[in-house]
């Protein structure tokens, strides 16, 4: 009766596994024919790949909701693509005038808001921050310089104090905690990337070399947005939440498909997740209620691996 049992245990685990297992083999087979790949849009004569490439996204499902993408070259659009959904869930298509997250892509837009601040001569790269910001310099900052912040040599890719979800609306706070932060590396040093603590400290540089006072969300929307009619914001209005596209995850199931595509992405995880000491898995820890894990770093991976 007890091998009997065992036996009989055995074989529910089986029959749990098995798809688990097997499923993300037999979706690497199929993929190609299950997927729409429809996409919209257009790309001038020269540029076929791009289109291609864009549409084996969708078809490949290695986009599991939608995208868009677009090219200007001297100031003339040469590709302007999109498709998939915004919010799959709710059925809702991709259009052109869909709105996405930026991620980290709000890191270039900050530095232009510095770069209008140099360009005026109210700032240059070279200048220390405690030049205009005196309690920066506290514990080994005092050498950090605006070029520092841009170009990731600060070294402070994360705090010594957790940033919650209520410093990113209160300055006076998350500045007390950049204030009291000891650099991991000497400022200037070396170059490690500064995930969530970069744009904390672009704001604070803004709000204290403009001469108006702004912060960086409102420097942007006043001198470069509205002056250009441009489509991006730091924050969202609520007005145009509806045209922002949905965020989502992938499932096991997804995840255990790509690792099988492209086993590359195991060695990635085991950089975040093998060393609790390091500066990657603080800067997780740092950051507790916005998840940077798997879920948004290997599916970026993925795609960039196929450029």
């Amino acid at each position: 009766m007890l091998l009997r049992k065992v036996d009989d245990t055995i074989g529910f685990i089986h029959f749990l596994l098995t798809p688990i297992v097997l499923g993300p083999f037999i979706a690497c087979w199929i993929s190609p024919h299950i997927y729409d790949d429809t996409v919209y849009g257009f790309v001038e004569h020269g540029y076929e790949g791009v289109l291609e490439a864009f549409r084996r996204n969708f078809g490949e499902g290695l986009e599991r909701e939608g995208a868009a993408v677009a090219v200007y070259h001297r100031g003339r659009p040469i590709v302007d693509l999109w498709g998939g959904y915004a919010d799959k869930e709710a059925n809702v298509l991709w259009k052109r005038n869909t709105r996405t997250v930026l991620f980290s892509s709000t890191k270039a837009i900050s530095a232009l808001c510095v770069a209008v601040l140099v360009d005026r001569g109210l700032l240059r790269y070279e200048d220390r921050l405690t030049d205009f910001w005196p309690e920066y310099g506290l514990f080994g900052k005092e050498n950090t310089t605006v070029e520092d912040v841009l170009t990731h040599k600060a070294g402070l890719p994360y705090l010594d104090d957790d940033i919650d979800i209520a410093d990113v609306t209160d300055f006076a706070r998350i500045e007390r905690k950049i204030e009291k932060a000891k650099p991991v590396w000497q400022p200037g040093s070396a170059s490690g990337y500064h995930a969530v603590t970069f744009g904390f400290i672009v704001d604070g540089i803004i709000r204290r070399v403009d001469e108006k006072g702004r912060d960086l969300k409102t420097f942007l929307k006043e001198e470069i947005i509205h002056p250009y009619d441009l489509s991006v914001d730091i924050g969202v209005d609520r007005r145009e939440a509806h045209r922002v596209a949905r965020v989502t995850t992938p499932s096991l199931w997804e995840f255990l498909r790509d690792c099988i595509k492209n086993p590359k992405l195991i060695a990635m995880l085991s950089i975040m997740y093998a060393r609790f000491d390091e500066i990657v898995w603080k800067m997780r820890e740092n950051t507790k209620w916005l998840l940077i894990n798997y879920v948004s770093f290997f599916m970026n991976f993925l795609l960039l691996s196929r450029l």
